[in-house]
């Protein structure tokens, strides 16, 4: 049943009961599916387990192959979110993001990039290079967690400088200061 599906491909949308809008092209793409809508799958088993979640887009192979409830998330590479139940999840890469459990409002990008945490929200990964936390606006290069709103985290002691800071307040920045890691050296 449903209305206004399109299925292509062994088994897809094999169990849809009332879905609609959904669009399945692959063996066994949206397989599960009963009651989700405007859904959509392209490859090999992604959105396989889903049977109520909507809005969803996955392309790759096992691509949020999990996913039972989860809504407006968004997987594409092979197996990226692959684990995931929780909502506007966003992952850009082969492995992306499938760590991640019950974790929603997430941002992973590259090649088996995970979330800090697979329970954890608003997090940002970006080739395990740049971190955020989306919730405080706190961006991470280097670490995965900012103690400010751009935190630069020095991998050597060599580096030119070990991390920049800066606080801010309604008026502005109240504070920046650079911690050089040869000298010590403090400056504002």
């Amino acid at each position: 049943e449903g209305s206004a599906n399109t299925a292509v491909g062994t088994q897809a949308l094999l169990l849809n009961d009332t879905g609609y809008n959904n669009i399945a092209v692959g063996e066994s793409t949206l397989r599960n599916n009963e009651s989700g809508y405007r859904n959509v799958a392209i490859g090999f088993q992604p959105l396989m387990k889903n049977t109520e979640g909507y809005c969803n887009t996955a392309i790759g192979q096992h691509a949020l192959y999990e996913n039972l409830t989860g809504n407006n998330n968004v997987a594409i590479g092979r197996s990226s979110l692959r684990n995931t139940t929780g909502d506007q999840n966003i992952a850009l890469g082969s492995y992306s993001g499938d760590n991640i459990t019950s974790g929603s409002d997430n941002i992973i990008i590259g090649y088996s990039v995970d979330a800090a945490s697979a329970t954890g929200d608003n997090q940002l990964n970006i080739g395990d290079t740049i971190y955020g936390d989306l919730s405080t606006g706190r961006v991470g290069i280097g670490t995965d967690a900012p103690t400010a709103l751009l935190h630069i985290q020095a991998a050597a002691a060599t580096d030119a400088f070990q991390r920049v800071h800066a606080d801010y307040n309604a008026t502005g920045i109240s504070k920046a200061y650079t911690v050089y890691a040869t000298s010590g050296n403090v400056t504002s």
